[in-house]
């Protein structure tokens, strides 16, 4: 994936000027080389054959394998100590970014796919003014140097919920998870040395930016009775469920900023902090 961009931006650089169709293409064969997906489709517009300023890019992905999202954070540059001084401290300069590629509006969707071990049904986000630095195209790398906006959901199913929570460390064994738009139920067997078949159920919403928390859980043990430290320690343990910036491999911050419970799925609404671009 991560030379995704750096095809379409070479094709439209090279000696041999290339039709949107002609960099949509090989886009798309690209794709199809990193990623092996069951299905790719790529558009791209710009105004003249000539410019590296894509006024659209639309990438559609579906059914593929990958141990993270196709987005990197272009490195910070490396600062130097300044020299000391009795003179008052002026404002460093920020350092510019260097020649950028322009995407004016970015949208990609990713169906029925699996990221770092978590099955995802959708995966939806829209960019706007996108930059990627030069060099780092041309030396095919994908990077990300700034973006006014990049917003999207993803879409999880309880299926797919339940296959992820059963590779971390909770305080349940065999966790399974029902998602319906009342309640998150989560069956299992506590991991204490007095065994008990336990139901927890909340609501899943997402604090300190995007780590998952089964609000206001409530405890349901089959065995009575229950030694009180049985279910202190259970409750205790099982926030947060997940980090989705660590499970996704995000590049920089994702904040969500609404999570919706419907049947069978969960939705989740949010933001990735990128920095946004230079003024002129």
């Amino acid at each position: 994936m991560a030379v995704l961009f750096a095809v379409l931006v070479l094709g439209a650089l090279g000696s041999k000027i290339p039709s949107d169709a002609d960099i949509s293409a090989r886009l798309e064969d690209a794709i199809r080389t990193q990623l092996h997906p069951e299905s790719v489709r790529v558009t791209v517009k710009r105004r003249s054959s000539l410019s590296t300023t894509f006024e659209q890019v639309d990438i559609a992905i579906s059914g593929f394998n990958a141990d993270k999202l196709p987005l990197a954070m272009q490195a910070p540059a490396p600062s130097t100590a300044p020299a000391p001084s009795t003179a008052p401290a002026a404002t460093a300069a920020k350092p510019r970014q260097g020649r950028q590629i322009r995407i004016i509006a970015a949208h990609l969707t990713c169906e029925k796919f699996i990221v770092n071990g978590l099955p995802v049904r959708t995966l939806e986000l829209n960019g706007s003014e996108v930059n990627l630095p030069w060099q780092a195209v041309r030396a095919g790398v994908f990077q990300i140097s700034s973006a006014r906006s990049v917003t999207g959901c993803v879409v999880v199913e309880q299926d797919g919920l339940t296959m992820f929570l059963r590779t971390l460390n909770l305080p349940i064994t065999k966790p399974k998870v029902t998602i319906s738009p009342r309640e998150c139920r989560v069956n299992g067997v506590s991991r204490t040395f007095v065994k008990a078949r336990i139901r927890l159920t909340g609501r899943l919403i997402a604090r300190d930016g995007a780590v998952l928390y089964l609000d206001d859980p409530r405890l349901r043990v089959s065995v009575v009775p229950v030694p009180s430290f049985v279910s202190d320690r259970i409750l205790k343990d099982l926030n947060p469920l997940a980090d989705l910036n660590q499970a996704l491999q995000l590049p920089v911050p994702l904040v969500i900023t609404r999570t919706l419970q419907q049947d069978g799925s969960l939705r989740i609404e949010g933001a990735l902090q990128f920095p946004p671009p230079e003024k002129p």
